[in-house]
């Protein structure tokens, strides 16, 4: 047997079995939920039956935002681990922070001969560099979590920048070969 009832939001008729009688049914032509009535005489399912209202999406994942935004957090980690192990180098040359240029070089020799430091230098700029194409890529291919993307970009960004002109300066000091 068939129950009819209308609409509470257009308020066509619609015919469900019976046996939806008392649970949530699409309506077919407006494709709102409305809770079909129980036919009289006939009570409505319990509401234990009936499932409780799925909650919302929360929202579009976007990968590539959360991949350049973890490349970021690494690059900072690394950027921490490199900067103490060159801060005790640097106090073992000048422990009253003055330093002059022929005592540079011998840090710089012995920052090269440290496997931790010169590996986290290099991880630190292949995530930066991993970074900004990963945050790049969440900011135009992808929709959702777009702030990974913005403060992901930013952190590899300027640091990116910072090595840059570390190198250029370097460069400029030193002089390039010809």
């Amino acid at each position: 047997m068939a129950v009819q009832f209308a609409c509470t939001s257009c308020q066509k008729l619609i015919e469900v079995d019976d046996e939806l009688a008392g649970q949530a049914v699409t309506c077919p032509y407006c494709r709102a939920v409305v809770t079909a009535v129980a036919p009289a005489g006939r009570a409505a399912p319990s509401e234990s039956r009936i499932a409780p209202p799925a909650s919302p999406p929360a929202g579009p994942s976007n990968w590539f935002a959360s991949v350049g935004l973890a490349c970021s957090i690494v690059m900072i980690l690394s950027t921490c681990v490199a900067t103490s192990a060159m801060v005790r180098v640097v106090q073992k040359y000048a422990p009253n922070g003055q330093i002059a240029p022929e005592q540079m070089e011998q840090v710089t020799k012995d920052m090269s001969q440290q496997p931790g430091a010169m590996a986290a230098f290099a991880i630190m700029l292949t995530s930066a560099i991993g970074g900004l194409v990963f945050s790049i890529l969440g900011l135009v291919k992808r929709q959702g979590r777009r702030w990974q993307a913005a403060i992901g970009l930013t952190l590899c960004g300027l640091m990116t920048m910072c090595m840059l002109l570390s190198s250029i300066m370097q460069f400029a000091r030193i002089g390039v070969p010809s």
